[in-house]
């Protein structure tokens, strides 16, 4: 991964490149998430239906946190968390679809504003929260600020990588074994493995 400084860090260039990735790809997961929100809006009862549709609100809080856009993982995290729980109880609660819905378009505001590097009010997402709070399947504990405690579920410790003749390295061989938590909480190792062909040949 040529232009790795000391620290590991990739260089200004390549990490706005990889954040431009991010907001593309964020703007494909809110289209899938109020897809599926439209289908089960729309009486569709397949569990893939619930399970992409809470794939794509997980992929915009994942992402986001990593880049540390704090409003809009926040707000994903808490739409996240209204559909794990429908997932999870198998039942599809009606009355929590239209502020879903209502979600997708805060998360859409969010993302444009990051992208446009804008500042959107914070009480917006604070009244979103409420109101997924108030459908009764998402605790109030999503509410709190993101900080470097963000738990994805998975453990992770970044290492620092230094070679002495970083342009003698022409190939990289990559090994990826990853836990069956990371399915479990319905990561995509896919999106890695996209990230990391972003970086270059």
């Amino acid at each position: 991964m040529a232009g790795i400084d000391g620290f590991g860090t990739p260089p200004p260039d390549t990490l706005a490149a990889i954040r431009q990735v991010f907001f593309e790809e964020c703007s494909d997961h809110l289209r899938e998430f109020e897809a599926g929100l439209s289908a089960l809006e729309a009486g569709e009862s397949d569990p893939e239906t619930i399970n992409a549709t809470f794939r794509a609100a997980h992929s915009i809080k994942g992402g986001a946190a990593i880049f540390g856009i704090s409003l809009l993982a926040r707000c994903a995290h808490a739409a996240e968390t209204v559909l794990s729980r429908m997932r999870d109880s198998g039942v599809i609660e009606a009355d929590a679809i239209p502020v879903l819905l209502r979600a997708v378009d805060v998360l859409s505001d969010l993302a444009a504003a990051a992208r446009e590097d804008r500042e959107l009010a914070p009480e917006l997402v604070d009244q979103i929260i409420t109101e997924l709070e108030g459908t009764g399947l998402c605790h109030s504990a999503i509410a709190a600020p993101l900080d470097d405690e963000f738990d994805d579920g998975i453990e992770f410790t970044p290492l620092v990588v230094e070679f002495e003749s970083l342009s003698e390295m022409s190939t990289w061989a990559v090994t990826f074994r990853p836990h069956a938590s990371l399915y479990d909480t319905a990561n995509e190792p896919l999106l890695l493995l996209e990230q990391l062909e972003a970086l270059g040949d």
